[in-house]
């Protein structure tokens, strides 16, 4: 494991892990289990559950085994056309740019 200082953020690149960047005055704190280095967004020494939108918004208890008839009543009697145009219109794009592992 090895950190990459260069242009105002840190590159910790691991052999056998995904390599990670943040920016040193972030507050985030890079910690090491088992040989391998985590981000701490906290500033603690251990690995907090990760919540992302899957986790957030998935229901209590899914549908494992939807049916199409199924899905058809529940979106029977939804308009789509206007919030996937609303969706569309206020879609702004962003392109980031990390450097590569040669650099």
């Amino acid at each position: 494991m090895e950190t990459i200082k260069k242009d105002g953020f840190n590159l910790v690149r691991q052999t056998d892990g995904p390599d990670l960047g943040y920016s040193p005055t972030s507050g985030v704190k890079i910690i090491e289990v088992d040989g391998k280095a985590f981000k701490s967004f906290d500033g603690s020494d251990t690995i907090l559950p990760y919540e992302d939108c899957c986790t957030v918004f998935t229901p209590k208890h899914p549908r494992t085994h939807p049916t199409i008839a199924g899905v058809e009543k529940a979106e029977r009697g939804t308009e789509w056309d206007e919030p996937i145009k609303r969706a569309v219109e206020g879609t702004k794009v962003t392109v980031i740019k990390a450097f590569s592992k040669g650099e």
